[in-house]
């Protein structure tokens, strides 16, 4: 079983990727093309403009690969799912992810109810 510490570090990298990726999807769709830094000197512009975009594509991958590894491992997902799950995840990408999230990470943060803890 995972621990919560790493849920939280799965949900905030996968669900922090989601939204860089549509930010910055919806931002070069506007400019038509990679953002431009003509506010900053030309060799840290060129720098930025190639490399801006690379590191959103790798972090946008690395939250993908958690949902995978945490689809795996999840104690959540009931074992007859898991192979299911890995493969929405793996072709169904940033559309599924949200669904994934809702359903078995987000379940590992909820606290008792009081009248929860008065039962046990």
């Amino acid at each position: 079983m995972i621990s919560s510490s790493r849920h939280v570090l799965i949900g905030v990298v996968g669900l922090g990727s989601f939204v860089v990726f549509l930010t910055f999807g919806t931002a070069t769709m506007i400019v038509e093309g990679w953002p431009t830094f003509h506010f900053l000197p030309a060799p840290v512009a060129n720098h930025l403009a190639r490399y801006v975009p690379f590191y959103v594509i790798l972090s946008c991958l690395a939250g993908w690969l958690l949902y995978l590894f945490d689809a795996v491992t999840n104690s959540l997902v009931p074992s007859e799912k898991r192979g299911l799950w890995v493969a929405v995840l793996a072709f169904g990408g940033f559309v599924v992810m949200p669904f994934y999230f809702w359903w078995y990470i987000r379940p590992h943060f909820r606290k008792p109810r009081r009248n929860q803890e008065a039962a046990v």
